[in-house]
C-alpha cells in the first residue's frame, strides 16, 4: 500500500511539472534596427560605426541563449546580423519581401516559431514598430507610436525586449 502511495504521488508530481513546463515556456524576442547607415545614401550600407555597431551587438546579446536569428531582406539588415550569426553558429533566415511587405511575412515567421524560443529581429525603420504591435505589443515609452511616424531616424542602438507568455505580451527598452 506504501509503495502504491509513492507511485501516485510521484505520478502526480510528474504530471505538474510537466505541464508547468509546457505552459511557462515563454517567446523571448529581441528587435533591433539594422545598425548605422548614411541615411542620405541610396543604398543605405552599412557605414563603419555601423559595422562597429554590429560587432557591439554580439556583446550586447551575451546571456541571451538566441535559438533564431530572421532579418527583413536588405543587405544592412543581414549585415547587422552577420558578426551575431557567426558567433552563435546560428543561420540567418531572410524574411523575403522588402519595406512594408515585410510586415506580414515577418509576423507569420515569427508566430511559427515554438514556444520558448529566443529571436532576434533586425528590421527597418519603417516596419519595426509595425510588426512589434502585430505581435501585442502596446504603445509605450519605448514604442510610442504603430507606425515610423515617431521613429528617430538617426537612432540605430535601441533593443527592444519583447517577452510573450501565452497571451500576456510585454516589452522593454534598452540601448546597446
Amino acid at each position: 500500500m506504501k509503495n502504491q502511495k509513492n507511485y501516485i504521488a510521484f505520478f502526480f508530481i510528474l504530471i505538474f511539472t510537466l505541464s508547468s513546463s509546457i505552459a511557462t515556456a515563454d517567446t523571448e524576442i529581441y528587435f533591433i534596427r539594422h545598425a548605422d547607415v548614411d541615411i542620405k545614401s541610396k543604398k543605405r550600407l552599412l557605414t563603419d560605426a555601423g559595422k562597429e555597431r554590429a560587432k557591439k551587438l554580439v556583446d550586447a546579446m551575451s546571456g541571451k541563449k538566441l535559438t533564431h536569428i530572421l532579418v527583413t531582406d536588405f543587405p544592412r539588415t543581414k549585415n547587422t546580423a552577420k558578426p551575431i550569426s557567426k558567433e552563435r553558429n546560428l543561420d540567418i533566415e531572410v524574411i523575403p519581401y522588402k519595406g512594408k511587405k515585410a510586415i506580414g511575412p515577418m509576423v507569420n515567421a515569427l508566430k511559427n516559431i515554438p514556444d520558448g524560443s529566443d529571436v532576434l529581429v533586425v528590421a527597418n525603420s519603417s516596419n519595426l514598430f509595425p510588426i512589434m504591435s502585430k505581435m501585442g505589443v502596446k504603445t509605450n515609452d519605448s514604442m510610442p507610436c504603430k507606425t515610423k511616424k515617431c521613429f528617430d531616424r538617426q537612432v540605430f542602438d535601441n533593443i527592444w525586449h519583447v517577452t510573450i507568455s501565452g497571451d500576456n505580451v510585454t516589452m522593454v527598452g534598452s540601448k546597446y
